[in-house]
C-alpha cells in the first residue's frame, strides 16, 4: 500500500510537479468527507453505425509487453494495474502512425468503467470504451475520434448492440472527439459522497458540441 502510494505521488509530480501533488492530496483528504463527481455518459448502437475510419492508422490489440515497449505511462508506473485489467478480460487496442502508438483505448465486456475497480455503470449485452489516451505528439489530429470510430466498427463485427463510453464534463476536447464519432448523450451520472456514503443520480443532458 505505501508503495502504491509513493508511486502515485511520483507519478503526479512527473506529470505537474509539487503543485499536482498537494492539489490532488487536498483533493482526495475533502473527499472523503464531502465531494461531488460527474461522468456524461454517451451511448451508441453499432448496428446503426455507419461511419467509417479517415486516417491511415494501424489497429493492433496490444499485450501488457506490447504497452511497456511503446511506454505507455500507466504500463511503466503501475504494471500491476494494467495486468489486472487484460487478466479480467479488458482488451487494450492500440492505434499506430507507422511504428509509432499515437492512440491507446480500452473496452470491457457487460459494463462501462468508470473508476477502475471501484465504480462502473452496467447495461444489457453493452460493451464500454474507457481509458483512452492519445500520446501529446498525436493530439488535435482527428486521432481521438478516428480510434473510436474503429472501436465502435470492432464491436459491431461482434454483434454488441450497445457501447458505452464516459468523459468528465469539463474536458471539453474529448467530448468534442466523442461526439465527432457519432456517439449520443445518454445520461449524466453524478455522483456526491457524504462522510463515506455515496448517493448517485442520473439526468437528461444535451450535446455539448453539436455538429
Amino acid at each position: 500500500m505505501i508503495r502504491g502510494l509513493w508511486r502515485s505521488i511520483a507519478f503526479n509530480y512527473r506529470d505537474g510537479g509539487i503543485t499536482k501533488v498537494i492539489n490532488r492530496s487536498i483533493a482526495k483528504s475533502i473527499s472523503v468527507i464531502s465531494s461531488e463527481t460527474s461522468w456524461l455518459i454517451y451511448k451508441i448502437n453499432p448496428a446503426d453505425y455507419g461511419r467509417k475510419s479517415r486516417l491511415s492508422l494501424v489497429q493492433k490489440e496490444l499485450t501488457f509487453e506490447s504497452l511497456v515497449q511503446h511506454k505507455y505511462y500507466k504500463a511503466l508506473s503501475f504494471p500491476e494495474r494494467v495486468r489486472s485489467r487484460i487478466a479480467a478480460g479488458h482488451r487494450c487496442f492500440g492505434f499506430f502512425d507507422g511504428d509509432k502508438l499515437a492512440n491507446v483505448g480500452w473496452i470491457s465486456t457487460g459494463l462501462l468503467v468508470l473508476e477502475l475497480w471501484t465504480l462502473d455503470v452496467t447495461e444489457d449485452e453493452c460493451s464500454g470504451i474507457y481509458d483512452c489516451y492519445t500520446f501529446p505528439a498525436y493530439r488535435s489530429k482527428g486521432i481521438y475520434t478516428d480510434a473510436l470510430i474503429r472501436l465502435v466498427n470492432l464491436l459491431h463485427a461482434e454483434q454488441i448492440p450497445t457501447v458505452l463510453i464516459s468523459v468528465d464534463p469539463g474536458n471539453v476536447m474529448s467530448i468534442r472527439g466523442i461526439e465527432r464519432a457519432g456517439f449520443i448523450p445518454h445520461y449524466k451520472l453524478t455522483r456526491r459522497r457524504r462522510f463515506g456514503r455515496d448517493s448517485f443520480e442520473k439526468q437528461p443532458f444535451t450535446a455539448v458540441c453539436p455538429q
